[in-house]
């Protein structure tokens, strides 16, 4: 049961990458909320389970919360039993883009959908580090998984506002 994670009652799962896991029933995350517990399964890359897919959550289980998440690519099916998340509550089904999975390096690559894809609402710790030990939110708002994206982001061109001029004969010199 639960590869990466079990969850029973009120645990709680933030700011992982768990991937490659491995179990006979729910590969990377098992989770069981009841009234006296709800379970949170927040900001976390859950991908490429080799066996049992991705996160296993009882459909009678009206308290567990499942959001900002990137499960992705897991054998036997990302959402086990109950509802597929994808699409709601900010979580997602793209490749983490990790910069090289085969070397066991999780980092993030720039152009990753999980840069800046975590709960808005996140306040990290003084002093919380990722997994590498950059600060845990770099760029205003957490990244989804264990390690923030902590490099030089792409310029993004700012050209104003759009504008429009109608060129009625030419040549036109037009001049924005």
């Amino acid at each position: 049961v639960g590869g990466a994670a079990v969850l029973i009652s009120g645990g709680q799962f933030f700011n992982n990458t768990a991937v490659q896991n491995a179990a006979d029933f729910a590969g990377n995350v098992y989770a069981v909320s009841d009234p006296s517990g709800q379970c949170l399964i927040i900001n976390n890359v859950i991908s490429g389970a080799e066996r049992g897919g991705g996160i296993y959550v009882d459909s009678a289980d009206d308290f567990t919360r499942i959001a900002f998440n990137d499960v992705w690519n897991n054998a036997e099916g990302d959402y086990l039993v109950g509802t597929n998340r994808t699409g709601s509550d900010g979580n997602i089904s793209q490749d983490p883009q990790f910069v090289d999975a085969v070397h066991d390096d999780y980092r993030l690559l720039d152009t990753s959908p999980c840069v800046n894809g975590g709960d808005p609402n996140f306040q990290s710790a003084p002093g919380e580090l990722d997994f590498y030990g950059n600060a845990r939110v770099f760029a205003r708002r957490v990244d989804i998984g264990a390690a923030e994206y902590f490099d030089h982001f792409r310029p993004v061109a700012d050209a104003g506002p759009d504008q429009s001029r109608v060129v009625t004969s030419l040549p036109a010199l037009i001049a924005l």
